[in-house]
């Protein structure tokens, strides 16, 4: 499972898990509660990065698939230019 929300957990990691930590610094104060805060942070972005990829990704990839891509003849005398690709 990990494997498939890896992208969308990259993606929120910092704004996601950086809000999470800074507000819950606000309430911390010892050691315990730093480790707490981190599994907090961690449980958060994990479900968000989970949640991004059902709504964001996996219909993206679906999408991708549906396209189909036709190869691009090339006169093999005349350079190609941007008419070529077009």
């Amino acid at each position: 499972m990990l494997g498939a929300i890896s992208f969308s957990l990259y993606l929120i990691h910092v704004p996601v898990g950086g809000r999470v930590v800074n507000l819950g610094r606000r309430f911390v104060e010892t050691e315990l509660g730093e480790l707490l805060l981190s599994a907090v942070a961690l449980l958060v972005c994990l479900v968000t990065a989970f949640l991004f990829h059902i709504v964001f990704e996996r219909p993206s990839q679906r999408l991708a698939a549906k396209l189909k891509y036709k190869p691009i003849s090339v006169d093999k005398e005349a350079p190609p230019t941007l008419a070529t690709f077009g």
